[in-house]
């Protein structure tokens, strides 16, 4: 269970910072707005979401913001699900690109260091919600979240 719980975690974390948007093929005007904007929207949600983490003290009440927390980003994920329908091609050519390249787009560079740098308070906020795991509907909340994360990257999540 805490693997799963650690690929939802960083599944979010993970997505934007590992896409590559560099080397030679060209972004789709369609592409970069809806990153832009899942990066800006995602990094608030996350933020707000590690803030009232902060306040929570028992199983209920996190199951609830767990909870909570995945309506607010399902409309994001289903947005990027069908980008990634759209341009297949681009996807995959993308996660083909040499990784050590660097982003050459300035907009997505600097929205996606903003992200990152968000990230790490949701990542911190997972420590609290491992305290929890005993309860099943902390459970049930994180694999509600884990089954909509591994919409994102489908063919990466076959081995669970």
């Amino acid at each position: 269970m805490k693997k799963k719980i650690t690929l939802v975690c960083l599944m979010i974390v993970f997505f934007l910072s590992g896409l590559n948007l560099a080397g030679t093929t060209p972004i789709p005007p369609e592409v970069k707005s809806y990153l832009l904007k899942f990066m800006n929207e995602m990094g608030k949600i996350n933020s707000a979401f590690a803030n009232s983490i902060e306040k929570i003290n028992g199983p209920e009440e996190m199951a609830l913001a767990l909870d909570a927390y995945t309506d607010s980003v399902k409309p994001l994920v289903e947005g990027m699900v069908a980008l990634q329908e759209k341009y297949s091609d681009f996807f995959r050519n993308m996660d083909k690109e040499d990784d050590e390249k660097v982003m050459e787009d300035a907009d997505l560079e600097k929205a996606r260091d903003v992200f990152e740098e968000n990230a790490g308070k949701f990542s911190s906020s997972m420590l609290k919600i491992m305290s929890f795991l005993e309860n099943p509907k902390v459970v049930a909340a994180l694999e509600r979240l884990q089954g909509l994360m591994n919409r994102l990257s489908p063919e990466e999540n076959d081995e669970d």
